[in-house]
């Protein structure tokens, strides 16, 4: 069944692509799955019912290390610090029976086709670009394991969300984060095999564009920093299984590069060449590398200085891995409204099994072990004031908890979620439940059920991109057949509906 990707975001696919977004997200080990799969788990893998299972809750010791910072967001002295004993809560926020009782809003599909590429929404979120293969373009591709994919030309159409209409791009357009940019004047450009177009979606005139380097301000840039001063781009080089990789980090005014950091990934530890620039902004003045084999995961500083995660943050020297001995680490990070660094450290130990989860905090130097050793795919709130963890590794149940302060109780959110994904305000959740075509909308953090659909003809889902102030949630339904894949528009109740 082939997979739906987003092609703003996702550059190469390949025969690891599974690999890529069942373990290269999230886990650091094999028992960890994560929460968007390329390819939908099989009916016997479904949790049968959402309910509270009948769980004794342990008690769990969180033990909290004073590490000194060296990048203090907020400098404050070290608190006294204890080890509270707490209480895992496994009765869910989210009532089950009140979950059930929705009736979910049956979908049917805006667009079907074999194989279908999400673009970026238009900034307004008044248009989502579709790009759609045909199965004879499916079979040609060529999945080559290393290495960009050259997708051929293919249909793009406009899904207009106020409508919910769908209508096509005159011509065939090229796929990439790079052939499609939306202008400020709400035109869109489009890059064909001739060149350069540019129009309004859906008036069917468009021109070419005199000068495309004109284009440049207005591509998705996932390596320019917040402020626009700098920006991370990444040059790899695959060999005997070893990815060796050169991030640089170049002032945008000047063109000077700054710093160029080299790190390595390893194919036998679950690395792969992914396109981008290795790691993503913070803010405007850190840039986080999550996983490198040869020095675990790194922290750079603007044109200031690269910091090991593991020795400065968290008190421990990395050791590369061995036949006898192997410890993966992984990053993930915010900045939270007050402006202070949170690092959250993921641990697993390949000889034993094991997996740790450890949070910095960065006003006050603080390190706690968390009692669940998972963090989510998305760990971190819109805002950066709450935190979402699983319990086991199997990414059936959405625990959350407040980033601060250090020891805050961990609460069960919801029991048997497949999948969630934030509303870009952050009030609120859809979480793809037990039955794999059912989305719901939870508010958060009351855990108040709002909407439920369903995706009918289509049993497995993935929940796609929200548009940018939360109004729509695009949804990906997976099927079998020659129209095998499918795009849903989920409009969110208007607030007091």
């Amino acid at each position: 069944m082939p997979a739906i990707l987003n092609a703003a975001k996702i550059l190469s696919f390949s025969s690891y692509l599974a690999a890529l977004l069942l373990a290269g997200c999230q886990a650091l080990t094999s028992p960890a799955q994560p929460n968007q799969p390329a390819v939908p788990a099989s009916p016997a893998d479904q949790t049968q019912a959402v309910q509270a299972p009948a769980v004794q809750t342990p008690a769990v010791q969180i033990s909290i290390t004073p590490v000194a910072s060296p990048v203090p967001f907020t400098p404050l002295p070290s608190p006294a610090v204890e080890s509270p004993t707490v209480e895992l809560d496994q009765s869910p926020l989210v009532d089950p029976q009140t979950l059930s009782a929705l009736k979910p809003l049956s979908m049917d599909p805006v667009v079907t086709a074999p194989l279908i590429f999400l673009g970026d929404w238009s900034p307004g979120g008044a248009f989502l670009p579709v790009y759609t293969f045909t199965a004879q373009q499916v079979s040609e591709l060529n999945l080559a394991p290393e290495g960009p994919l050259a997708y051929p030309p293919v249909a793009l159409r406009f899904l207009e969300a106020s409508s919910g209409q769908i209508c096509d791009y005159p011509r065939p357009a090229l796929v990439g984060a790079e052939s499609l940019a939306w202008l400020p004047d709400g035109a869109v450009a489009v890059r064909e095999e001739s060149g350069w177009w540019s129009g309004l979606p859906c008036s069917g005139d468009f021109q070419p564009v005199a000068d495309p380097q004109s284009l440049a301000p207005y591509f998705t840039d996932p390596g320019l920093s917040p402020d626009g001063r700098y920006r991370a781009s990444r040059f790899f080089d695959v060999r005997d299984g070893i990815i060796y990789n050169e991030t640089t980090l170049t002032a945008v005014d000047s063109g000077e590069a700054l710093q160029t950091i080299a790190w390595r990934q390893e194919e036998r530890l679950g690395d792969w060449a992914e396109a981008g620039p290795g790691g993503r902004w913070l803010d405007s003045r850190y840039f986080l590398i999550p996983k490198t084999s040869d020095q675990g995961p790194l922290l750079v500083e603007a044109n200031q200085r690269i910091i090991p995660v593991l020795s400065e943050f968290f008190g421990e020297s990395f050791a590369l891995c061995t036949p006898q001995a192997c410890r993966l680490y992984r990053a993930d990070a915010v900045v939270d409204p007050a402006g202070a660094l949170h690092l959250l450290l993921q641990t697993s130990d390949i000889e034993t099994g094991a997996n740790s989860l450890r949070l910095y905090h960065g006003e006050n130097g603080g390190v706690e072990t968390l009692p669940l050793a998972y963090p989510w795919v998305q760990p971190f709130s819109p805002a950066g004031d709450w935190l979402m963890l699983d319990q086991d590794g199997d990414y059936q149940s959405l625990w959350f908890r407040a980033l601060d302060p250090p020891g805050d109780a961990l609460r069960l959110f919801i029991e048997g979620a497949r999948e969630f994904s934030w509303a870009p305000q952050g009030g609120a959740i859809a979480a793809r439940g037990s039955q794999e075509n059912q989305v719901f909308l939870v508010s958060f953090p009351q855990g108040e059920p709002v909407a439920a659909w369903t995706t009918p003809g289509y049993p497995y889902g993935s929940l796609a991109t929200w548009s940018p102030q939360g109004e729509a949630l695009a949804v990906l339904g997976y099927a079998s057949g020659n129209q095998d894949s499918a795009l849903f528009l989920m409009n969110m109740p208007v607030q007091g509906e």
